[in-house]
C-alpha cells in the first residue's frame, strides 16, 4: 500500500504539471506585440518637445583646483554640457517657465 506522503507528493506533482500546461497554452495564444512606440515615426522627424529647454550655469573644479563655469541644458534623459557659460552662449530661460517642466 502507498503511504500518505507519497500520495500527497504525487498529487502535488500532478497539480504542478496542470499549472505548467495551463500557463503554456495561455501564453501560446498571445500574439506578438510590435515593439515600437510610434510605428509612423521616421528617422527624419523629431518629436515635439513638451517643455522649453532650461539652461543653468554650473560651477566645476578640475583636479588642479581651477574653477570654471559651464552652461548645462537640463534635458531628459541626459543633460547637455557646453564649453562656455550660458551668458556667453546667449542662452536664457523664459520668464514664465511652466511649473510641470521644472526638473529637480
Amino acid at each position: 500500500m502507498i503511504s500518505k506522503e507519497i500520495k500527497r507528493d504525487i498529487f502535488l506533482l500532478f497539480c504542478s504539471f496542470l499549472f505548467y500546461f495551463a500557463f503554456f497554452f495561455i501564453n501560446a495564444d498571445i500574439k506578438d506585440v510590435k515593439g515600437s512606440e510610434n510605428s509612423n515615426f521616421t528617422i527624419g522627424e523629431e518629436p515635439v518637445e513638451r517643455c522649453i529647454p532650461r539652461y543653468e550655469d554650473r560651477t566645476y573644479k578640475d583636479s588642479q583646483g581651477h574653477v570654471f563655469t559651464r552652461c548645462v541644458k537640463i534635458a531628459v534623459p541626459e543633460n547637455i554640457y557646453y564649453d562656455k557659460s550660458c551668458m556667453e552662449l546667449g542662452l536664457i530661460n523664459p520668464e514664465n517657465y511652466p511649473e510641470e517642466c521644472i526638473i529637480d
